[in-house]
């Protein structure tokens, strides 16, 4: 590099003090979009998180880094590993919509919205809101935040970049998959035991629909729209843990945290000893077999369109 003159150099100052400025200005807009700024938060560190927390939610909060606590050794139990030494969670009561995510970028982090789903909502048998949505975003921490292999060095020299965690680059049916089927297994509740959620698997193996993997991964317009990701990806990771059993879903998360991004795909023959399209397809076909007639599961008769017959069930 060519030395400046000091002319140039102060306008360089000014000019990358401008670009700061206007920088913080936007990220700092954009991080007050995310929550009421109304609210004043309090932290609540236990062991392996730190909660934070607004006004009015101390008792919920609480309650909060008790199921955490709970949860850190089960997860990291069920995805063969020691769980993340620290995520940070966000508890925020500011809305009617039940939901959560979780990101490990920059850092682990878990967002938790207070407001229980109602029954119309298609997340399952929910006894426990709290604690069935906390298994399943400390699931998405467990799974994306591994680094092995070249990932693992990757992640020494340049810190916690997108690249660091190939886990994350894995289709959304598997990311989200992975987690309903974890959040089920480990508390009981959840969509593996909802009928209403389980019926999207269902319809479609009564209606011959076949639904290519690819489709699953996201873009539908028509039915199921986007819970296609998580109906299949949920279907798929059952059956996978009956066929082969769910010990095995820690060794791929492994492999997959080894992969280059978009390639993970080729550890299912490492760990299953078959191809990823290849136990799809007997996915899809050992559903259709289970519901061969389209009177199972309760259904009626069906006309010509394919549509259910109304017939009546109470005098």
């Amino acid at each position: 590099m060519w030395p400046a003159s000091p002319l140039v150099r102060q306008i360089s100052q000014r000019v990358f003090a401008l670009l700061a400025a206007i920088l913080m200005a936007t990220t700092g807009a954009k991080a007050a979009s995310l929550l009421d700024p109304a609210f004043h938060f309090k932290t609540l560190t236990t062991e392996h998180f730190v909660i934070y927390f607004h006004q009015g939610e101390d008792h919920l909060a609480g309650r909060l880094a008790v199921i955490a606590e709970e949860e850190w050794p089960r997860v990291g139990q069920a995805l063969g590993i020691t769980a993340p030494r620290r995520t940070h969670v966000i508890l925020a009561d500011q809305s009617e919509l039940a939901n959560g995510w979780a990101t490990p970028l920059p850092y682990n982090l878990i967002f938790v919205t207070a407001a229980a789903p109602p029954g119309s909502d298609f997340i399952g048998r929910s006894d426990d809101w709290l604690r069935l949505v906390f298994t399943h975003e400390f699931t998405h921490i467990v799974h994306l935040d591994r680094s092995e292999g070249w990932a693992r060095v990757f992640r020494g020299i340049f810190g916690r970049t997108s690249l660091s965690f190939p886990n994350t680059w894995l289709p959304i049916w598997q990311i989200e998959g992975l987690a309903a089927w974890e959040e089920s297994a480990i508390t009981g509740e959840g969509r593996l035991h909802a009928g209403d959620f389980r019926a999207i698997e269902r319809e479609a193996a009564q209606s011959g629909r076949i639904v290519p993997i690819d489709r699953v991964n996201g873009g539908l317009t028509d039915w199921p729209t986007g819970l296609a990701p998580y109906a299949f990806g949920l279907g798929f990771h059952d059956y996978l843990s009956q066929r082969f059993g769910d010990d095995r879903f820690g060794a791929l998360a492994a492999r997959t945290s080894r992969s280059l991004p978009f390639l993970g795909s080729r550890a299912f023959k490492k760990v299953y000893g078959e191809s990823l399209g290849d136990l799809w397809e007997d996915y899809q076909r050992s559903e259709s077999a289970e519901r061969p007639s389209n009177l199972s599961n309760g259904a009626g008769p069906r006309n010509a369109s394919g549509a259910s017959t109304p017939f009546r069930i109470t005098h």
